[in-house]
């Protein structure tokens, strides 16, 4: 079932504090809760004067605990297999929803590891700046209205045929390992391809792999290059050659089914105050959806697609394989996706 998501957060150099989480299912129930574990003090000024307000009255039983959000989402969801959406900020409501879950049990069984954008469904139907889209709600940023939302833009764009017109936007594939800790996503590698086939990869050397699980102590730091090779950089190192690499263009960034955490070690590259560098967009998409769309399974993934044979879990190879499937897909007739200004280009 589709279940359509928004949350409400304050933004940390390095991690996010729920406020509060909105979700409405497709079959119209609605959550909604507000965390008693949040600190208002840590919120600027934009969460202090325009989403406190908004929230219901302490003492109201929306107001609860993390452990209690938890277990009150999971009885919501219950046997179901979700599919969650968001608008214009998948990676943020994903990560701050499903890090009420224990590290162990990142996403429960039955879940996907991503979240979709409903502003991708958008593009495709070439409705970006539509008049007749559904507008915002009069208490925009209150997390279940924000949720409806979602869940009317959705409804909107039902049925609508793809036929995207060309947005200006430059694709990049993303992928990223990393270490997931109980609040924070710690980089450990970044690959980003660029549809004209560059291609820019580095490895931290600020990660601590002592926080490591087996998975990526067995598989992603074996095949990682070797200290002192000049893959490895600081943060700030990565952040400066990423921006460069990038240059003026607009980005669109895509990620094979794990964007949420692809898309916020780039995010968390940058500082609070300037998240997200002028003219990117405020989330990424999910390659797993055009395939979804175009009717191919993902799990396991349909042969008519190109497969992985290189490295699985070195960054690199991840970003080069999904750019393959990305190609594959947005050639194929009756699949109109934009395919970025390079691919333009004469």
């Amino acid at each position: 079932m589709d279940f359509f998501l928004n949350s409400e957060y304050i933004d940390h150099d390095r991690w996010i504090e729920l406020v509060s989480l909105g979700v409405v299912a497709a079959d119209g129930r609605e959550f909604y809760a507000i965390s008693t574990d949040f600190d208002p003090a840590g919120g600027n000024d934009f969460v202090r004067s325009v989403v406190l307000p908004q929230l219901e009255p302490v003492g109201h039983p929306a107001w609860m605990s993390r452990t209690a959000m938890k277990e009150a989402l999971l009885c919501f969801v219950g046997d179901d297999s979700p599919r969650f959406w968001s608008y214009g900020s998948a990676p943020w409501d994903w990560l701050a929803m499903v890090q009420l879950m224990p590290l162990a049990e990142r996403v429960p069984d039955g879940w996907t590891y991503t979240a979709y954008d409903v502003t991708c469904l958008l593009e495709l139907a070439g409705s970006v700046g539509d008049p007749a889209l559904p507008g915002p709600p009069s208490n925009q940023h209150h997390a279940l209205a924000d949720a409806r939302w979602t869940r009317d833009v959705y409804r909107w764009l039902a049925g609508r045929s793809d036929r995207t017109r060309p947005s200006g936007l430059v694709d990049y594939v993303v992928d990223a390992e990393f270490i997931d800790g109980d609040l924070e996503v710690d980089l450990v590698s970044l690959a980003v391809v660029a549809y004209d086939g560059r291609e820019f990869y580095a490895v931290s050397n600020e990660f601590d792999p002592s926080r490591a699980n087996d998975f990526v102590a067995t598989t992603v730091l074996p095949q990682l290059e070797a200290p002192g090779d000049q893959v490895w950089m600081s943060r700030q190192e990565i952040k400066d050659g990423l921006l460069a690499f990038v240059g003026n263009s607009t980005p669109r960034f895509w990620s094979w089914g794990g964007l949420p955490y692809d898309w916020m070690v780039i995010a968390q590259l940058f500082g609070v105050d300037e998240r997200m560098p002028d003219s990117w967009l405020y989330t990424g998409y999910d390659i797993t959806l055009l395939v979804n769309r175009a009717g191919f399974s993902t799990d396991p993934l349909d042969l008519r697609l190109p497969q992985h044979t290189g490295a699985a879990h070195h960054a690199l190879a991840d970003a080069h394989w999904a750019q393959d499937v990305l190609r594959a897909i947005q050639r194929m007739p009756g699949v109109a996706t934009d395919r970025g200004e390079t691919e333009r280009r004469p």
